[in-house]
């Protein structure tokens, strides 16, 4: 009896391993959820439909815009007090999603991509759980459907560049400003 005893104790879960295990399930069943949300958007996406969704989806890839997001979240999270961080998560999200739509439209037809987009945007769509639905679908759609705008002359985008440059090293800057400021001014403790 005792030697079964010591045989099921070494099946017992180690300190930190039930948590471990928890988190293994939990992530299991949201893995589940995503491609049942996947294998219903499959299936209500005509081919043509599901060929633009699938370029939107590769711009996504290609631009790295999960990164960006996660930076966004972060910078949220470190600098709440900062208004421009506090925005900063949804409007990267927001702007992801017009430039992987832009991409997918270079090479589809606007009327598919906007089309698929309503099929999952709506609130009978078989796979609400995706991203179509947490953003702007119907600003988005509007704005695939709609006139086009002229492309910004040389100047402009160089500008425009600039200005996203400065606004992405403000925060490092006014960090680093007092340590700057110590080190001109000669009040830096010695090593």
């Amino acid at each position: 009896m005792r030697a079964a005893a010591n045989e099921l104790s070494d099946f017992a879960p180690e300190e930190g391993e039930e948590e471990r295990l928890a988190s293994e399930r939990a992530l299991m069943m949201h893995a589940a959820r995503i491609a049942e949300d996947v294998s219903a958007a499959l299936e209500a996406l005509q081919p043509a439909q599901l060929d633009a969704v699938l370029a939107h989806e590769r711009a996504h890839l290609a631009g790295h815009h999960h990164l960006l997001v996660t930076m966004a979240r972060i910078a949220r999270q470190v600098l709440p007090f900062m208004p421009l961080m506090r925005a900063a998560e949804p409007q990267v999200a927001r702007l992801a999603e017009l430039h992987a739509d832009d991409a997918a439209l270079r090479s589809r037809d606007p009327g598919l991509l906007a089309t698929a987009l309503v099929v999952l945007a709506t609130p009978a769509a078989p796979a609400a759980g995706l991203a179509a639905a947490a953003t702007d679908a119907v600003g988005r759609i509007h704005r695939m459907l709609g006139p086009a705008e002229p492309p910004l002359g040389p100047v402009r985008r160089h500008l425009l560049r600039a200005t996203v440059a400065a606004l992405a090293l403000a925060p490092v800057l006014l960090a680093l400003t007092p340590a700057a400021v110590a080190l001109i001014l000669g009040r830096v403790p010695g090593a």
